[in-house]
Order: C-alpha cells, then structure tokens, then sequence
C-alpha cells in the first residue's frame, strides 16, 4: 500500500510538472507521446492479437503459394474480431454483440448473428473460414457439429486455433482456483473448466473432416508457450491495464509470445486448404 501510495504522488508530480491538463503543456511533443502510448497501453487487446496472429501469419505464408483470398468469415468473432486486426473486410459471426461497446474495427466486419453449429451461410461461400478460442466454449456433445459447419461453408481454406490438452486444461483449472477466491474469475475461464478443453477427439474430427473434404494441404501446428502465458498472468495479475507501467512491461512479453512456441503450449491450431 505504501509503494501504490508513493506511485501515485509521484504520478501526480509528474503531471503537474508537465503541465499534463493544460491547452499548452510543457514538452508538448513528450506529453503528446507519453498519451499515444496510454492509449496504446489501456486499449490494445493483447490476447486477441496474439490469437489472431495465427491467421495473419498464414495469410502470409500462404500468399506466396496460392490465389489470395477475398470473402472471410470469422466464427466467434467476438465485438471487433479479426477484420481489427487484419484491416481488411470480413463477416464475423457470434451468439450477439454487445450494444455498449463501439467497435473499433474502421467498419470493416460485418457482424452477423448466429450459432457455430448451425451457420446461417451456403456451403462453400468464404475463401477463408477461421475460428478461434471458440469450440471450447460448447459443450463436448457440440463440437462435431461446429467443426462440420465450418469445414462445410470454407471454400479455399479454413484455419482453427483452440486451447488443447491435459496441459492446458490443468492451467486453467489453477487460475481459475485463484481468479473464484478473489472473486474475478471471468465467465471465459468458468466456461473452459465447466466444459472441459479439446484433446485428441478434436485432432481425429479435424482430421476426418479434411479427409472427407479432400484436403490437398493440411497441418496442425502448436502455439503459445504455456511457460510464458503462466508469466504474464502473474504479472497481469499485479498491474493491471489501467496501470501506465502495463503496456511496457507486459507488451514485449506478449511480442515474445508470438515466436515463441516450445515445450508445452496452450493453443493448437489446425490449417486446411481445398482445390
């Protein structure tokens, strides 16, 4: 309490020495970065750009071996999804958006109401079809069904991101013990413990399925180090988004989280591409 008390005082020198309320602060060009950085640092969702950085990394491996791709959908999108990061048009699908948040996507997704094991398209009508950190939230029983719809609605490609395994789920079960004692364990966690993390079923349906559709490329690849996921969460859980010092400390981590992906990790993810 007496280091939080000590931040603070010095935080406010600080703003009063620049002058940080004023039309005309002092060292207008630091003051006008030190706030592009608080914006950066309050408002990037770092978990969503690393999960998306599978799909960005294959559009670009993938744009060196075969036709670009134009129509995508997005499967559990989420309010901003894909197309934020991407900067570029897709559909995103999700159970519903929520009507407080204003989306930060440039208008590029457009969002559709719907359930994954039921989607509301025609066969075969995206390019691209991704889904990630989504299957777990259905129960077991559901999940063959999601995976068929969205190998049925890809035309060219389809890529699966999901936290896998004993390993994984075993991470999740202690956060979520720490997260329910303290009282902010998040719906996401309750629904990963409740329905329990894909394993190997998930490995032979992905595969069937590809099979089925004859796939002419298919890889399963895993992602994110669970060693570094256990590091930033204790981190995360002594300064959180709202603290200046977030985007600094846990920003490089989060930068190194996507190249690194030994040992045990949380995340598989599964690429499949069609004639």
């Amino acid at each position: 309490m007496i280091a939080i008390f000590e931040f603070l005082q010095l935080r406010e020198k600080a703003k009063a020495y620049l002058r940080w309320e004023e039309p005309r602060p002092r060292w207008p060009s630091l003051v006008a970065l030190l706030r592009k950085y608080l914006h950066w640092s309050r408002t990037t969702q770092f978990d969503a750009e690393l999960r998306y950085d599978i799909a960005l990394r294959y559009l670009s491996e993938r744009s060196h071996r075969s036709a670009p791709v134009n129509r995508i959908l997005d499967a559990g999108s989420g309010p901003h999804g894909f197309a934020r990061y991407a900067g570029r048009e897709c559909v995103g699908l999700d159970l519903a958006f929520p009507r407080d948040r204003i989306p930060d996507d440039g208008g590029q997704m457009r969002r559709v109401v719907g359930s994954m094991t039921h989607l509301p398209f025609r066969e075969r009508s995206f390019d691209l079809v991704l889904s990630f950190d989504t299957l777990e939230h259905l129960p077991p029983s559901q999940r063959p069904a999601a995976v068929r719809e969205l190998f049925r609605v890809a035309s060219k490609a389809l890529v699966i991101g999901v936290p896998y395994g004993t390993e994984a789920a075993a991470h999740d079960r202690w956060a979520a013990a720490i997260e329910r004692a303290r009282g902010d364990e998040p719906d996401w966690r309750r629904e990963h413990v409740s329905n329990g993390l894909p394993g190997p079923e998930l490995d032979q349906l992905i595969a069937s399925s590809a099979v089925v559709r004859n796939a002419v490329w298919f890889r399963v690849r895993n992602h994110e180090s669970l060693l570094g996921l256990k590091l930033r969460w204790l981190i995360g859980r002594r300064i959180s988004q709202s603290h200046p010092a977030y985007g600094l400390v846990l920003g490089p981590l989060f930068a190194l989280s996507k190249r690194l992906h030994f040992g045990a990790c949380y995340r598989r993810a599964y690429f499949a591409e069609f004639v």
